[in-house]
């Protein structure tokens, strides 16, 4: 095993440095399995400013005919093992117990799509973009979103929650459409019962 010499990777107050070679990686890993990567895992006590355990923020500075990546997460299950579930990324955004009070939100995904220039986007912009390729037996179903009851004492509102009224949120329409023509269903499962939600053409 290599040892590391004095400011051999370039640690300053600011700035970690590696000088590997141009066609390689940088790999952190883990002796044991049962232990992870930790990073700003601690207790913040400043008292204004924004809290920010980690930031990852790559620049395209080129043209390219690549995509570009915040970061990927690719956990996986080798072939014939078995496991009880593989998941990207755990989510949880807690006030622990006690007194504690936030002035907004609470919040596990706080999305923000920008795109202020006068250029062209030949695609779609979305906020989450989501594909399947299934081909093992499932027992239970296929869904792009589960949402599991709630735990504590407070239930569940609403499945989706606008802050302008009908027909001004631009996602909504303030008119009366089941005099047009039935369109189609989006189906959803409750309970292990299938039902549908009525889609109606625009006019």
């Amino acid at each position: 095993m290599a040892r590391m010499k004095e400011n051999e990777w370039g640690i300053t107050a600011r700035q970690f440095r590696h000088p590997a070679l141009p066609n390689s990686h940088l790999t952190i890993n883990t002796e044991y399995d049962n232990k992870n990567v930790r990073i700003n895992s601690r207790d913040y006590f400043q008292t204004s400013g924004d809290s920010i355990a980690l930031e990852v923020t790559p620049n395209q500075n080129a043209n390219t005919t690549g995509e570009v990546f915040g970061a990927q997460f690719k956990p996986r299950l080798a072939a014939g093992k078995t496991g009880v579930s593989v998941n990207s990324i755990g989510l949880d955004s807690e006030v622990k117990s006690g007194a504690g009070t936030l002035s907004s939100d609470l919040r596990n995904i706080n999305a923000y799509l920008g795109a202020t220039g006068t250029g062209t986007i030949t695609g779609n912009v979305v906020c989450i973009r989501a594909r399947a390729e299934v081909n093992p037996t499932v027992t239970g179903k296929i869904a792009l979103v589960h949402v599991v009851n709630s735990e504590g004492s407070k239930g569940w509102d609403c499945a989706f929650l606008f802050t302008e009224a009908l027909g001004t949120h631009t996602m909504t329409t303030n008119s009366d459409k089941t005099g047009n023509t039935k369109s189609g269903t989006i189906k959803v499962y409750a309970n292990g019962t299938l039902y549908h939600l009525q889609l109606y053409a625009n006019s």
